[in-house]
């Protein structure tokens, strides 16, 4: 301050002056009076005023002097040891603050901690933990300062221990010659920044060396083979540390690049359900598409391949193609390949049924529905009945007699698309019921044209053994059989004739035997609910 007031205690009825007694001149405005103002007070200087009341006589003058300082604002400023480091690293401060180290003093060393020493101990910054450089800011702020004052600054950089290398090239692939612009992204400040570019062998084919992170551009390479080169960066701090970048690898290849496919073996076609290889013998590139087109040539699936062989399962029956397109990271695709054809056929699904009739025969009925759209009778079809009989190729087989001992039987249908030759087989078990009988008429017409009735003839299946005879009313043996097909069935009847000679009309008597193949014995014919008998009487009418 450059005024005050001075403040004395009052003299009474006695008289009181001021006056100065040390320090540079300064005006007191009233000197008498306690209560006075002084001016003009320089900052920097001390001052002494003393306050005297004159006693009467023989009492002495009383004296009280106060002494009042001026204080200058200080100019703070400081110097440290470095401005930079590697690493953990210690840095020594000086205080060099004017006019003079008194009063209070603020340090902020940047990082979060401070001091009010005059002249603090030295600290220790560290790196950043994201490897890049860190620059701290210190500030100096003198407490007792009357007027505010811009603090004094000073940075530091730290670098991390190891410098961080980090490069960006301008492409990871190229088609025919190129020359690789690399950009420098590494951060803080380096000494020197080593960019190599190496072959596939490992052999190192340029080398540029820079002393600020500008871009680094390679003298232009052409590759005459598909091959990778590889680039990477080496930085050399202001400590002399140095630190590789990651490898980059750039993919080239020469500038043809062909899209061809073929299929495996040359395969024309394919069952539903199997699956079909696609081959790639395109020539470069390093990736590849495969495009499924419908019988119209319409795209219907895009495929990721490889430089192998794509195994490609179609999910419905038709006429399909193929084609691949090649394609490279620096050359981009080339035109797509032609269309290789190949069909899918779809596979049958047999079925039948079957029923025992009366006479013990087994009727099939085949139940194949159609196969896409080729109709189930232009099917190729096989059937085996499990009784070593010969295989049927019709669509419906004729009717079938088993045997009842050896039942059951496997029955096997096989169905198969002739155009692609796919084919599939459904089996079912057959257990035969044993349905044999015999039943002989009791009149005959040998005229008639009705071949039911004009000649005598027994009616049974699986017998094994069979006897018929006729006699005349005179005992005689007229005529006789013990023939049977396969199925156990009469194969030959009486034609009404004795002899070679039409025999009379009249009565006759057939007298029969029979055992069945499941060893039973015939009992005989009932008429009319009759007992079973194994005689009796036919009618010949001419």
């Amino acid at each position: 301050q450059t005024t005050i007031v001075l403040n004395g205690n009052s003299p009474g009825p006695l008289t009181g002056v001021w006056t100065q007694t040390a320090g540079p001149p300064a005006t007191i405005l009233n000197p008498n009076s306690p209560n006075t103002q002084v001016n003009n007070l320089v900052k920097g200087n001390t001052y002494t005023f003393t306050w005297s009341i004159n006693g009467l006589p023989p009492c002495a003058i009383s004296t009280s002097s106060v002494n009042i300082k001026t204080a200058g604002d200080v100019n703070a400023s400081f110097s440290i040891d470095k401005t930079h480091g590697c690493g953990p690293t210690t840095v020594t401060f000086t205080n060099t603050s004017t006019p003079s180290l008194t009063g209070g003093f603020l340090w902020d060393f940047g990082d979060g901690t401070s001091s009010n020493a005059i002249n603090p101990a030295p600290h220790t910054y560290a790196p950043s933990l994201d490897g890049k450089e860190v620059t701290y800011t210190i500030t100096l702020s003198p407490l007792s300062n009357c007027n505010i004052k811009t603090p004094f600054t000073a940075t530091i950089s730290i670098s991390p221990a190891v410098p961080l290398s980090i490069i960006d090239p301008a492409q990871t692939s190229a088609c025919g010659g190129f020359a690789l612009t690399v950009h420098n992204l590494s951060p803080g400040t380096n000494t020197f920044y080593d960019f190599y570019l190496k072959d596939a062998s490992g052999t190192v084919v340029q080398h540029i060396q820079k002393t600020d992170k500008s871009d680094a551009t390679f003298q232009p390479v052409a590759p005459t083979k598909p091959t990778d080169y590889t680039v990477y960066l080496v930085v050399t701090d202001q400590c002399d540390n140095k630190n590789s970048s990651t490898p980059i690898i750039i993919s080239a290849s020469p500038s043809t690049l062909i899209s061809m496919v073929q299929i495996k073996n040359n395969q024309q076609s394919v069952c539903l359900g199997e699956p079909i290889i696609f081959q790639n013998v395109s020539t470069g590139g390093d990736r590849f598409t495969y495009t499924i087109y419908d019988s119209n040539k319409k795209p219907i699936a895009t495929i990721p391949g490889s430089i192998g062989e794509l195994s490609y399962t179609p999910t419905a029956p038709g006429t399909y193609y193929v084609s691949i397109t090649a394609g490279d990271n620096g050359c981009g695709d080339a035109p797509a390949s032609g269309l290789d054809i190949f069909n899918v056929y779809p596979i049958p699904q047999p079925d039948f049924t079957y029923a025992q009739n009366a006479d013990g025969n087994v009727v099939f009925t085949n139940t194949t529905p159609n196969a896409g759209t080729i109709p189930a009778a232009s099917l190729s079809y096989s059937w085996t009945f499990g009784n070593g009989q010969i295989i049927n190729t019709d669509y419906a087989p004729f009717t079938h007699l088993f045997s009842t001992e050896k039942s059951p039987y496997v029955v096997k249908l096989t169905a198969t698309d002739p155009a692609g030759g796919c084919s599939a087989s459904v089996t079912k078990i057959i257990d035969i019921v044993f349905t044999g009988d015999v039943f002989l008429p009791n009149a005959f017409t040998p005229s008639s044209p009705n071949s039911e009735i004009n000649i005598f003839m027994a009616k049974g299946t699986q017998m094994k053994t069979w006897h018929l005879q006729i006699f005349n009313n005179f005992g005689e043996l007229v005529w006789e059989t013990t023939k049977l097909n396969a199925y156990g069935s009469p194969t030959e009847g009486w034609d009404g004739t004795f002899k070679g000679v039409p025999a009379q009309q009249g009565v006759y008597v057939w007298q029969a035997s029979a055992t069945f193949v499941n060893g039973t014995e015939w009992k005989g014919m009932s008429y009319n609910h009759s007992q079973p008998r194994r005689v009796g009487v036919i009618h010949l009418i001419r």
